[in-house]
């Protein structure tokens, strides 16, 4: 089946770390009609960690929001923390410490995961200290 292509083509792009070409597999994954509501989730979070890891941040932000509001897993954290993440670049420190309130009481992480998994330090004190 076509979808299942394009989600194998999304997939291998994003764990080969090819993100220009896993945001355009994305693409297609998400132009896709028909899309079970995690197929959505997982093609927005692989183009937003793309964009993300291509340091095109800004246009990573749609779909972050939007998996904070729609990923009732892990991802939805993670969401979470590159946003705060964005945010903190930017300077927009208050924005970082709604987010991270955010992020501690999201029901679906626990906060050390991700303060752990993430290599950052700036955002990760930022996080400890608000």
């Amino acid at each position: 089946n076509k979808l299942a292509g394009k989600l194998g083509a999304m997939r291998s792009a994003y764990y080969a770390k090819k993100y220009d070409i896993a945001v355009e597999e994305a693409n297609k994954v998400l132009n896709t009609g028909g899309l079970l509501p995690q197929q959505n989730v997982e093609g927005k979070s692989i183009r937003a960690k793309s964009l993300f890891e291509t340091n095109r941040k800004d246009e990573a932000i749609t779909d972050l929001k939007y998996l904070t509001k729609n990923a009732k897993s892990e991802l939805g954290a993670e969401a979470y923390y590159m946003l705060a993440q964005i945010q903190f670049e930017k300077k927009d420190y208050k924005e970082v410490e709604k987010t991270v309130n955010s992020l501690f009481n999201y029901p679906y992480s626990t906060s050390s995961l991700f303060i752990n998994r993430y290599t950052n330090t700036d955002v990760r004190s930022t996080i400890i200290t608000c």
